[in-house]
Parts: structure tokens; C-alpha cells; sequence
């Protein structure tokens, strides 16, 4: 599947599809419009000209009143479900805690990140239970002077992502608001929507001696251009992605947000793993504990968990103490199970779950070697629940950012400062590599005595 190389390419590739759609959505407007007039009013070309200018600016109302509606009114009704089912970040209570973060540590990275990527309208946060890490955003209030916006996050997510990883996801979020990507993506598909009431409301009210023919053929012509319209609209979706992928990495770092990308896409794989596991291995003894109970259970002790060996050994324990017993293997057909690349064999300095950008580099080449390679076996994206239901795989993500800022963080990395070892050392020549952690003594190289190399990445810096 196509990956663009920079964000000027995901820039053209958006408003290119963006456009087509909203064309292909007011001809279909128009299209379907004149064929009904014309099946009930025989006489139409008489009055061509005064019914062209009501039908032309037909659409352009449609398309206005439906994404203003749909944003009005979205944020409101979300807003009020979350503060009854979510937990709200709420600075009065700076020291509640919310997974590894209090009120306050969440609060400040919003500000900090306010002011790094001029946005400054998140007035809430939201966090609410949720096995799978997500999150999401909207506007409460649309008017500019006025403008009020609210950042969710699933539990999930808080637990399982770092500081630097969890800036990375609200600037992602962020980044959605600025572009106002959600006005965009109604404003594109509510032709199709408003077009559907349209057609229920005509068929209801045709009158009996009408001739059903131009109503069939309005709705022949109706079914080809939404079949076309959704690819693109999907197409959309994940160039969006690519952007708000993109200013998040440009405001918080490459490293970050791909290691949020990888943990993010390595907790859910986990966790519907574990589900399909218990689905065909494992059962529960009646009357011992509830299905429901046992995934409460579940839920709680596979909190923050991403190793999908822990999480199988957890959820083994599990069975093992609620009377649970393996289920009886029956001969299935094998099945044809995707080529996965272990992204943890990459992970070989430290074992940290996070990967430094040699790391990163070499998951990135052997990504591209093997295009038919996937990182994750059970998940595909990292919003199963979208609009469009169509977001690029992390696989493309990563690639997208690492071609994007891999060339501008060599030459960053060439001009960082080596830090020196903070251990007890005989030698005052003693370094650590910020990328690698690998200490070694000053090597004086045939560029000056002033630049240090670590002899195991090849990290250039200067003292």
C-alpha cells in the first residue's frame, strides 16, 4: 500500500482527494435533485433558470448545514455522555492519579504542547476505562472567539505510555484540531447522508399516477458514485493520519511518537490475542465466576501490559484460580497465519520496550525489505471504530515518519552534545551515548580532539 515520503506530499495527497469528494458530492446532489424535479414537474424546462439557481444552491446549504450540525452538536452530546461515564482531568484535583500520571503531570503536557503547537482551546480531558489505548478529540463549541475543545483518552493509553509517548498521542490529537480535520471529513461525507433522507422522504411522498422510472434511475445513479466516493474517502482518512502524525513529531520528536505508534499497536495486539485465546483454549466452570467477572478480573490485572508472553502467563494463572480448565484441541485446518516482524528483537540495547533511533533505523530497513512483513497479528490500525473504518497500518505510520525526519535527526544527532557518565569512573574521558546507553572512554578522532564517536552505533557529538 502507498506511503508518501514527506508532509508536503501527505498536504497535496488530502487536498487532492478532499476536493474530488466534495465535486463528486455536489454533482450527486445535483444529479439526483434534477432527476426528481423533473419526474414531478413535467413542465421543469420552462423554468429552467430559476430552478437551476435553487438547485445549485441546494447543495452548497446541504454541505454547510450538515457539518456545522454535525460539529455543534457532537461535542456537546459527548461531552455530557463522558462526564457521566468518563473521569474528567480536573484542575481543582491536581494530585488525582489517572494510571501512572496525576491531574497535574496530564495538564501540564496539554499546556506545554498548547504552546508548541498554537492550539490553545483544550479546555477539557477526558480519561475513561477502555482495554484498547485510543484516543480522540472534538470541539464543544465552534465559534472562533469561543472555541472550546475536549481531548480523550482511554485508560489504556495512560497506562502504557511514557511521558514523552503520552505528549506524543495528545499532540496527535492536537494536531486533528488544528488542521480541523473533524469539519472536513463531515463536510465530505454529509452530501451522501443528507442525499439518503432525501430519497426516503421523495419515495414516501410520490404521488400514485407518478411513473417510478426517474426515481429507480436516480437511485442507479446514487449507488456508483457512493462506491467511488468511499475509497476516497478513506484515502482521505489516512492522509490525515500522516499529518497529525507528522506536527506531532515535529513538536515532540521522531522517537516518541513512533514508540507510542509501537507500544500503542503492541498493547492492543496483546489484548485481542489474549480474547481470541480465551475464546478457543480456555473455559470457566459453571457457577464458579461469571464470564463478565472474569474479564473485570482480567481487565484489572492486565493493566499496562504489552509483553504478550506476561499477558498469557497472567491470564493462564487466571484460569488456573477461578476453576477454569483447557479446553479439548480438535482437529482444525491449519491456517494461512500473516508473516509478523518481531519489533523486540530490535529492541537490543536495553530491553526498555522503546527503541533509540539505531533501533528504530534497523526496524525501518527490514520493514522495507519485507514489504509483505507485518508488526502486529492481530491488529491492523489503531482506530477500529473510525468514521471511515480506514487508517493506515502502523507499519506505514512508522515508514512514513522515519522517510520524513530521519535525514533532519542525523544531522541533529551529529551536533548533540555527548553527555557524560554519571557512574564513579578513574576516568574523567568516560561517556554514555544518549541513543544507545553504551559507555566508552574518548576515542580521539582525525576531526580534533573536541568530537567523540561511540564505538558501538557510530553516534558522532561534541564535547
Amino acid at each position: 500500500m502507498f506511503t508518501p515520503k514527506n508532509y508536503q506530499e501527505v498536504i497535496r495527497g488530502y487536498k487532492l482527494r478532499r476536493n474530488i469528494l466534495l465535486l463528486l458530492n455536489t454533482f450527486l446532489v445535483l444529479a439526483i435533485i434534477l432527476i426528481f424535479m423533473w419526474s414531478f414537474s413535467p413542465g421543469v424546462t420552462e423554468r429552467l433558470f430559476v430552478i437551476s439557481y435553487q438547485v445549485y444552491l441546494f447543495p452548497v446549504v446541504l454541505i454547510t448545514e450538515f457539518a456545522i450540525l454535525s460539529r455543534v452538536l457532537s461535542g456537546p452530546v459527548m461531552f455530557l455522555l463522558l462526564s457521566w461515564k468518563g473521569r474528567r482531568v480536573d484542575p481543582s484535583k491536581p494530585e488525582e492519579v489517572f494510571g501512572k500520571y496525576r491531574s497535574a503531570e496530564i495538564l501540564e503536557m496539554v499546556r506545554e504542547l498548547e504552546k508548541k503547537m498554537d492550539v490553545g482551546y483544550v479546555r477539557h480531558v477526558f480519561v475513561y476505562e477502555g482495554n484498547m489505548s485510543n484516543a480522540m478529540t472534538t470541539d464543544i463549541i465552534l465559534l472562533k472567539p469561543y472555541r472550546s475543545s475536549m481531548i480523550v483518552l482511554t485508560s489504556s493509553l495512560v497506562e502504557t505510555l511514557n511521558r514523552d509517548e503520552l505528549m506524543a498521542a495528545l499532540g496527535h490529537e492536537m494536531a486533528h484540531l488544528k488542521r480541523n480535520d473533524v469539519f472536513y471529513n463531515n463536510a465530505v461525507i454529509g452530501p451522501s447522508l443528507m442525499l439518503i433522507w432525501i430519497i426516503l422522504i421523495l419515495i414516501q411522498n410520490l404521488p400514485e399516477h407518478l411513473n417510478a422510472e426517474p426515481v429507480i434511475a436516480s437511485l442507479l445513479v446514487l449507488l456508483p458514485l457512493s462506491v467511488i466516493t468511499r475509497p476516497i474517502a478513506k484515502s482521505m482518512a489516512r492522509y490525515s493520519e500522516y499529518a497529525a502524525d507528522f506536527l506531532s513529531a515535529e513538536a515532540n520528536g521522531l522517537l516518541p511518537m513512533a514508540n507510542a505508534l509501537i507500544k500503542i499497536g503492541q498493547r492492543d495486539d496483546t489484548i485481542l490475542g489474549i480474547y481470541y485465546t480465551l475464546q478457543k483454549r480456555y473455559r470457566l466452570d459453571a457457577g464458579v465466576l461469571s464470564g463478565g467477572e472474569f474479564r473485570k478480573e482480567l481487565e484489572e490485572s492486565l493493566k499496562g501490559v504489552i509483553d504478550p508472553d506476561k499477558a498469557e502467563e497472567i491470564t493462564r494463572e487466571l484460569v488456573r484460580n477461578y476453576g477454569g480448565s483447557e479446553r479439548k484441541r480438535r482437529g482444525e485446518l491449519p491456517l494461512l497465519k500473516p508473516k509478523i516482524l518481531d519489533w523486540r528483537e530490535f529492541d537490543s540495547h536495553i530491553k526498555d520496550y522503546s527503541l533509540d533511533y539505531v533501533e528504530l533505523g534497523q526496524l525501518v530497513e527490514a520493514l522495507k525489505r519485507g514489504p509483505h512483513l507485518r508488526l502486529f497479528r492481530h491488529v491492523s490500525s489503531s482506530y477500529t471504530f473510525s468514521v471511515f473504518g480506514s487508517h493506515p497500518r502502523f507499519k506505514e505510520r512508522i515508514i512514513f515518519l522515519w522517510d520524513a525526519f530521519s535525514k533532519n535527526e542525523e544531522e541533529r544527532i551529529y551536533t548533540v552534545m555527548v553527555s557524560r557518565s554519571a557512574a564513579p569512573s578513574p576516568s574523567s574521558d568516560v561517556y554514555v551515548c544518549p541513543f544507545c546507553q553504551v559507555k566508552f572512554r574518548l576515542v580521539p578522532t582525525a576531526d580534533g580532539p573536541d568530537e567523540v564517536v561511540c564505538p558501538n552505533c557510530g553516534l558522532k557529538g561534541e564535547v
